[in-house]
């Protein structure tokens, strides 16, 4: 019988509970046998939850997770990037397959911690760390074992999706629309990782390190978020026949590679134009394949949670190479050196290059990605829209 652990217990945590619950015969006729929960890792012990368990899974001792011989597969869901590491690399030491969906984590340990399973022959697999319940990682690892990725680009942050699909689609105010979506659960009280495109370079350098053969490292992706547009912008963009979503876009040419979270001015026609409300879609195009794309929830309990229980099955009928997926190649990152053509709102932004009105700004370029944000950084009121990349 496999026996696995669950560190945290909250949304996610919870969710995977429920679904092993749920479908244990399913599960079992899968597997041979169901998985044996043999422990859940908590903070507090003595807090209500929406799922009863027993209450001798439950404890606040690391420790008890990983005794040797204790478990075969952890499923990390801490929302602790820390704890989530130290975890991981014990597990892993211990010969227990790890599973996480934690996309600051593997951003920041993703070369470690995949050379680290290569040489203890366990499964580090991470579905849920970027869009949810989404299948994006699995299909874009197998798309670069047999074949060089040309581009991807996604719409990778349910939360700013929602956001600008609310503004564009019933005329509201930025501010009225984040009061509704924090509301709602979409947003954080502290919502700066998602409004400012923080969340969504984590999720692009795991994307884009996975399908380019080469490390992308998250300072070498320039970000911009959503913070800076107003309902005035998003309107005259509209009357010219654009809608605006916020992009995680790489694109490799030879050893260079142009990667960037941006808001986007995108054809109506576009197929990620049509994405709406809190989705995801990412889009890949691939050597022999050519362009294929990846549509669905990017959170919610039970869509990451059935992202993890997912790898738990990959691990346990061992589905996935133990090998790590990363490429080798020394990839060139253009940073602020990537050409584009863009609206600007600001001062400065009509003595651009080829600068047209609309609106409240001003359609212009081609320029470097360098003087955009530079304007942004000289004006705090300043917003960047980019309209086409001529880097990739």
């Amino acid at each position: 019988m496999k026996r696995v652990a669950i560190a945290g217990f909250g949304t996610v945590g919870q969710g995977i509970w429920q679904i092993l619950q749920e479908q244990r015969e399913r599960l079992a006729h899968a597997l041979g046998e169901a998985p044996e929960v043999a422990a859940i890792l908590v903070r507090d012990i003595g807090r209500s939850r929406d799922v009863a368990v027993p209450a001798g899974l439950l404890t606040d001792d690391p420790q008890r997770l990983l005794a040797d011989g204790a478990i075969d597969v952890l499923l990390e869901a801490t929302g602790d990037t820390a704890l989530g590491y130290a975890l991981a690399r014990q597990a892993m030491a211990r010969g227990v397959h790890v599973i996480t969906a934690g996309k600051a984590l593997v951003s920041q340990y993703m070369e470690e911690l995949s050379a680290l399973a290569e040489e203890q022959r366990v499964h580090f697999l991470y579905e849920a760390s970027v869009a949810g319940g989404t299948p994006v990682i699995k299909p874009l690892k197998e798309l670069a074992m047999l074949g060089r990725v040309h581009t991807l680009r996604g719409i990778i942050n349910g939360s700013c999706n929602y956001i600008l699909s609310a503004m564009s689609g019933e005329g509201r105010a930025y501010d009225e629309v984040i009061a509704e979506a924090q509301a709602l659960g979409y947003l954080e009280a502290q919502p700066d990782s998602d409004l400012l495109g923080y969340d969504a370079r984590r999720k692009l350098r795991i994307l884009a390190t996975l399908a380019l053969g080469g490390t992308v490292l998250e300072e070498d992706i320039p970000c911009v978020g959503i913070s800076r547009i107003t309902l005035a912008d998003m309107q005259a963009l509209d009357g010219a026949g654009y809608a605006v979503k916020l992009l995680g876009s790489a694109g490799r040419a030879g050893d260079r590679v142009a990667a960037s979270v941006f808001p986007w001015a995108l054809p109506k026609a576009d197929a990620l134009a049509g994405v709406g409300g809190a989705g995801n879609y990412v889009e890949v195009d691939a050597q022999y394949l050519g362009r294929v794309g990846f549509m669905g929830p990017g959170a919610g309990r039970l869509p990451t949670a059935h992202a993890m229980v997912n790898d738990l099955m990959d691990a346990v009928l061992n589905r996935q190479p133990r090998t790590s997926p990363l490429g080798g190649a020394a990839l060139q990152s253009l940073g602020g050196r990537q050409i584009g053509r863009f609206y600007l709102r600001g001062q400065g932004a009509d003595k651009a290059p080829h600068a047209q009105p609309l609106g409240p700004g001003w359609l212009v370029g081609p320029m470097p990605l360098a003087d955009v944000l530079a304007l942004l950084a000289a004006d705090a009121g300043a917003c960047a829209i980019m309209l086409e990349s001529l880097s990739e």
